[in-house]
């Protein structure tokens, strides 16, 4: 058999009913239960869970071409359903040196490896990695040994990778605010201390690609695809005063909306546990209206409230906010999403 398809994996929304899930994938006949992978992924902290099949799940019809995934109970709507193909990296036929030359086992070898290729591919897909267009010359890409609350920076000489103090690190000043203030605090505001936001991958990131000369997260529509950051509040910040987020992105399409919105998550040191859900804060910006593609538009999502406060609770220096993005809105192609220019406002 050929292997025409090139799904890997596919994530469906849990809506407390449906208990029937497709299998999207090529897999080999009889290698179904060895291959398939099923996830409960939570939606809000994107945890995920291993299925068992026989006592989560079945697959159905039984034999050795089951195309669903059957659960024993429907999952709710605050789950997702990820389905993976997981084709174990080994090659066990063997050839005899002698005979008919066994076409059909050099199929399924032949079939076996594409699968693997696949599976790779796909998994690239979540992995950093360096852009070989860009390489400095005599650069190590080389990592040092990392330990909590270090940052990594290319060194001066722009040789090789370093990993510094959080403390240290310094963004250069914010853009002025309105009444001519830095930042939009008044005085040295959190702009000044932080440069931009750096995001992070979870189980059901956005994609990440290069083009038109730059890295972009690729949101594709109803997929419920996420990035996260985490923010830490700078002692010059002025507690009262709003915060806001500024990104920018663009869309292959010339109509329709794009909404991407945050989640903001109050963490006080200290006092708040890591999973805390308590104070919460959904930004209230509005959809922006498609006029042309390809072109960059500039969003800005509320952190806070106008009070500076995130649930009724007052956000002060020192203080972390673990932000949740995501997308809405009616446009159907992949919204480019363009990280490492983001600023608080």
């Amino acid at each position: 058999m050929s292997v025409d398809n090139t799904t890997v994996a596919q994530t469906y929304n849990g809506n407390g009913v449906t208990t029937t899930f497709a299998i999207p994938f090529d897999y080999e006949p009889g290698k179904a239960s060895e291959v398939t992978k099923v996830y409960l992924v939570d939606e809000d902290d994107g945890s995920s869970v291993l299925q068992v099949e026989g006592s989560n799940y079945d697959l159905d019809p039984v034999g050795d071409n089951p195309a669903n995934v059957i659960f024993d109970i429907a999952p709710a709507s605050d789950k997702k359903v990820l389905v993976e193909r997981a084709e174990p990296y080994v090659q066990e036929a063997e050839y005899d040196n002698v005979g008919v030359f066994p076409n059909a086992l050099h199929e399924r070898v032949l079939d076996r490896i594409v699968r693997m290729c696949q599976q790779l591919l796909y998994l690239m897909g979540f992995k950093f990695g360096l852009n070989r267009l860009n390489q400095m010359e005599g650069f190590s890409p080389e990592f040092p040994y990392l330990e909590a609350d270090k940052l990594l920076k290319v060194n001066a000489a722009g040789t090789a990778i370093e990993a510094v103090d959080s403390d240290a690190f310094q963004g250069p000043p914010g853009p002025e605010g309105p009444q001519g203030d830095q930042g939009a605090q008044g005085t040295p505001g959190p702009s000044a201390a932080i440069a931009v936001v750096k995001w992070q991958e979870g189980p059901l990131t956005a994609t990440p690609a290069f083009e038109n000369q730059m890295q972009v997260y690729i949101f594709e529509s109803g997929l419920g695809q996420k990035l996260y950051a985490l923010l830490k509040v700078p002692a010059s910040f002025t507690p009262g005063t709003p915060i806001n987020l500024k990104g920018f992105f663009y869309s292959p399409d010339n109509s329709g909306t794009v909404l991407f919105y945050t989640v903001a998550t109050l963490l006080k040191k200290d006092v708040t546990a890591a999973n805390s859900v308590d104070n919460q804060h959904t930004s209230t910006n509005s959809a922006v209206n498609l006029s042309s593609a390809l072109v960059v538009n500039e969003i800005e999502m509320d952190l806070t409230d106008n009070a500076g406060e995130i649930n009724s609770v007052q956000v002060e220096p020192g203080d972390i906010i673990k932000i949740e993005l995501a997308k809405g809105g009616t446009s159907t192609s992949g919204v480019r999403f363009i990280p490492n220019v983001d600023e608080m406002a």
